[in-house]
């Protein structure tokens, strides 16, 4: 839902306040739905959010780069150099930061358990998870190092699964 704070600031041409309603966004809303709806309503009425020009920083976030002073950080720059790739920067630290890692399946858990039961519902969970960290890295164009590990902890979760079934234990 866009603002009528965020209408009258495009109105007004206020480029600073329209800035600084974007950045808080991010962090109200992570899935950045409503910062996609204000950026979308700017474009309709003709007004233009992005600074042109290259942001010299890099994208790939290593896992050791990233934590709450780096996104305080960026968010301050993001104010002067609104660039889309700051935004998919942000965006990627604030998933990073904020999406809970899905708790990981014993491998005791199996016992007591009839036709495999908890093999498949393990195979689907982990199917998701993958999906969801696939997108995710899609949409901000960036492969985080932990994201590519989570995968990795999914594909794992998956193999013990079917083996499990194939073995018919």
């Amino acid at each position: 839902m866009v603002s009528s704070e965020f209408i009258n600031a495009i109105n007004e041409n206020n480029e600073l306040r329209v800035h600084i309603i974007l950045k808080d966004s991010l962090l109200v809303d992570k899935s950045f739905r409503q910062f996609n709806e204000m950026v979308e309503y700017a474009d309709r009425h003709n007004y233009n959010v992005w600074k042109n020009g290259d942001d010299p920083s890099p994208l790939i976030l290593s896992e050791k780069a990233v934590d709450r002073d780096v996104l305080n950080e960026e968010l301050t720059m993001l104010v002067d150099d609104f660039t889309h790739e700051r935004v998919r920067r942000i965006q990627a630290i604030i998933k990073k930061l904020y999406t809970p890692v899905q708790p990981q399946v014993k491998k005791d858990s199996y016992q007591g358990k009839t036709n495999h039961e908890m093999d498949y519902k393990t195979i689907q969970r982990a199917s998701r998870g993958i999906r969801e960290k696939v997108n995710q890295s899609k949409e901000n164009g960036i492969w985080l190092t932990e994201d590519i590990l989570i995968i990795g902890e999914y594909a794992k979760q998956i193999e013990e699964a079917t083996n499990h079934i194939l073995k018919g234990d």
